[in-house]
């Protein structure tokens, strides 16, 4: 019997990452498997990169520093207060 779940276990991971793999890819968000790591070069890390870059007005490498973040919030803070504030002064 425990070979028997072992069975079934593996082919449920098999089915979750298949499932998992074609829903990635469907929305471009999947690369191939590859027997070595991913590097900055790579065009899949760099189609990633440009796409948070555009959304967000920080590349991967400033997702990763904290102080980067830090500093972008800091930043998005600040504008939203002065356009309050203007906002105030219209009304």
């Amino acid at each position: 019997m425990a070979l028997k779940m072992n069975r079934n276990t593996n082919d449920f991971q098999k089915e979750v990452t298949e499932d998992a793999t074609s829903a990635l890819a469907s929305v471009g968000w999947s690369a191939p498997m590859m027997e070595t790591e991913l590097t900055s070069d790579d065009p899949f890390v760099q189609r990633i990169n440009a796409q948070i870059l555009a959304e967000n007005g920080v590349g991967l490498d400033g997702l990763l520093n904290p102080a980067k973040v830090r500093k972008l919030l800091l930043n998005t803070t600040r504008f939203v207060m002065n356009q309050e504030s203007q906002l105030h002064v219209l009304v």
